[in-house]
Parts: structure tokens; C-alpha cells; sequence
């Protein structure tokens, strides 16, 4: 690709366009998701999931989320890795607001997989602020604030959950029968009343979660979210639970041809759907024996027969076991990863 072509994009991506061979490649990319990683991407999956995306922190929520944050940056290297080949197609002016797109739009998918009946009632209550002359929806900050029309103009929302906490416990309930079908007119009257309350607008998501308690409408959960089974799983991790040996061994071909640092921070943490070892599925399938693999992570099998079964290793092990950092492991899975994915779509 010539110069000339990267006329249209954000300037912050011209040395991921313009560079001239792997290695430039891998460091471009390197910069732009070290950029945006804590700028946008951790920002907006922090406040969306409500979550710390701390290390420490074990709970299923939080892990859920630090791997959408791994997923998203997948997903863009390999959008990104998409458009050097056909850089025609869709031309980025702003990649701050993609990358942002791209984090919104992996949450929203989290958030309505986990929870269809919250999403079923926001999706009515957003139609009846935009669509209800008396209401209105609107943005500070980035976040969706509602309330009375004549509030619009309002810079700031006040915390529903505070205001109302003691007029809640004092409201006698709607009729269940009546609100599970979440009728127009029942919906306009409970919104009158909550804006009316509060005196002031209110966070979207905040007055969701007043109306869901208001209304009795629950999630239906079979499992403790700690006992829940990771959804997350990204393409790789998928692609490895294949079902015939010939796909198998495709893609153990395809990993074969992965540079050696690429292929440690890849094999050495490969995980099932479930976070355990995956990485044995090709001895067990006869793709690959143990001595193979051992060979292919350049160990000897003799000191790879320990490793085995510590495996699947965390990120900081296998950086210090390649003399990196765990932010440059990470960066080569996602790398190799959206580098199979491509390879294995052809």
C-alpha cells in the first residue's frame, strides 16, 4: 500500500499502514492497543459492567470481564490486521471512536446474553423517553441520562438508587399480571411517578434497575453467577473444541507456522471454555504428541514432561519464562490469535 492511501485515515494509524514487514507490524500494533487499552477500552468495560478489572479481584463478573477486554483488543487487531490487506474498504477517520465502538458494542452483547429481560425493558422504556413528549433521553458524560422533558437541558443526573431507596419500600407493587407484558400505559404512569419523585434526571441504566424492582421483573438464572460456565470464550478457544481430526490438525499447522514467542504465549496459556487445558486435546486427538509440542515451544521433553502438567501457565509465568512483560504476552496471543482466526476463516 502505497502513502498516498492512508490520506483517509486517522494519522494515528499511518505507522501501523505503512509498515514494510512483520515486525514493524507487531510493534505498530503494540502502540495502538498500549494506547487505548486504559484510555478506552478498560474505561468503558469498568463502567458498563460495573466491575474493578482488578487482577486480584476473582469474582466471576470480573474475570467475565477481564476477558472481554482481552477479546476486544483481539477483535481489533484483527479488524486492523483486515485492513492493511484491503485498506479500501473501510477507511477509519477516528480510531479513538472506533475502538470505542467496537467496546460498546462487545458489552452491550455481554449484558443482553446475560441478562434478555433487563434488555427487553430498556429497549421499551428507551422508546417510550424518545417517543413520549413529556419525557426525554439525552448525554452527559457519555452516559444516557433521562427524566422530564423540561429537564433536558440539565448537565448533571442525580443517583436514583439514594432518592428513592425509602419511597420504593413505602409504594405498594404493581400488579404482577399486569405489568409482565410491561403495558404502555402502565409504563408511562410508573415513569411520571419516578421523575416526579426524584425531581430531577436520572442514569438510563440506574432507572432500569429502579423499574425492574418496581415492576418484580427477574432474570431467569439456573446457575450461581460464580458456578457459571466462561461465555466469553474467544474464536481460538472455540476453534480448538473442533470436532474431526483433520481440523485439527489444520490448525496445528497453522500454528506451527507462528513465530516461537507467538506460539509460547499462545500454547502455554490455551485454555477450553471452561479454563481448563486444551493444549492436550492434540495428543489426545494424535495430532501432536507431547515430544512435538515440547519441540515446537523449543523446550526439551525431558523439561517440558514437568511442564505439562503445571500447564495451562497464568500470563506472568510465561512472561518471565520468555524474559517479558505479561502486557507483551498478552499482546502476542491476541496477535496470534487474530492471526488464525484469519487463516482458518480462508
Amino acid at each position: 500500500m502505497v502513502l498516498a492511501e492512508t490520506a483517509e485515515f486517522d494519522p494515528v494509524l499511518r505507522p501501523f499502514l505503512t509498515a514494510l514487514n512483520e515486525e514493524q507490524v507487531e510493534a505498530s500494533l503494540a502502540d495502538l492497543m498500549r494506547q487505548h487499552k486504559e484510555t478506552t477500552i478498560r474505561d468503558i468495560v469498568r463502567t458498563k459492567l460495573r466491575v474493578s478489572l482488578s487482577a486480584t479481584d476473582s469474582s466471576h463478573s470480573n474475570q467475565e470481564a477481564l476477558e472481554l477486554v482481552t477479546d476486544v483488543q483481539t477483535t481489533l487487531i484483527s479488524s486492523l490486521r483486515d485492513l492493511k490487506i484491503r485498506p479500501a474498504l473501510r477507511p477509519i477517520q477516528d480510531f479513538g471512536g472506533y475502538v470505542a465502538t467496537v467496546t460498546f458494542n462487545a458489552c452491550h452483547q455481554l449484558l443482553r446474553r446475560k441478562y434478555p429481560k433487563r434488555f427487553q425493558l430498556k429497549n421499551k422504556l428507551r422508546y417510550l423517553l424518545t417517543h413520549e413528549s413529556k419525557f426525554a433521553l439525552w448525554e452527559i458524560d457519555q452516559e444516557f441520562v433521562c427524566g422530564l422533558a423540561v429537564w433536558r437541558s440539565s448537565k448533571r443526573s442525580i443517583s436514583a438508587v439514594n432518592e428513592l431507596q425509602g419511597w420504593l419500600d413505602q409504594q405498594q407493587r404493581f400488579n404482577n399480571a399486569t405489568v409482565a407484558n410491561h403495558d404502555r400505559r402502565v409504563l408511562i404512569d410508573l415513569l411520571s411517578t419516578v421523575f416526579e419523585t426524584l425531581g430531577g434526571p436520572v442514569l438510563l441504566d440506574e432507572l432500569v434497575s429502579l423499574m425492574m424492582y418496581q415492576m418484580q421483573v427477574k432474570e431467569d438464572v439456573s446457575v450461581n453467577d460464580e458456578e457459571r460456565p466462561n461465555q466469553t470464550a474467544v474464536t481460538l478457544n472455540s476453534a480448538i473444541e473442533l470436532e474431526s481430526q483433520a481440523q485439527l490438525k489444520q490448525l496445528w499447522a497453522e500454528i506451527r507456522e507462528l513465530p516461537l514467542r507467538h506460539r509460547c504465549a499462545l500454547l502455554l496459556n490455551l485454555r477450553d471454555r471452561h479454563g481448563s487445558d486444551a493444549l492436550e486435546l492434540f495428543q489426545i486427538a494424535r495430532v501432536a504428541t507431547i515430544r512435538d509440542i515440547a519441540l515446537l515451544l523449543d523446550f526439551q521433553p525431558e523439561e517440558f514432561a514437568s511442564v505439562w502438567n503445571e500447564l495451562p501457565w497464568n500470563d506472568v509465568t510465561i512472561a518471565n519464562h520468555l524474559g517479558l512483560t505479561r502486557q507483551q504476552v498478552i499482546n502476542l496471543r491476541q496477535s496470534a490469535r487474530a492471526r488464525l482466526s484469519r487463516r482458518l476463516r480462508k
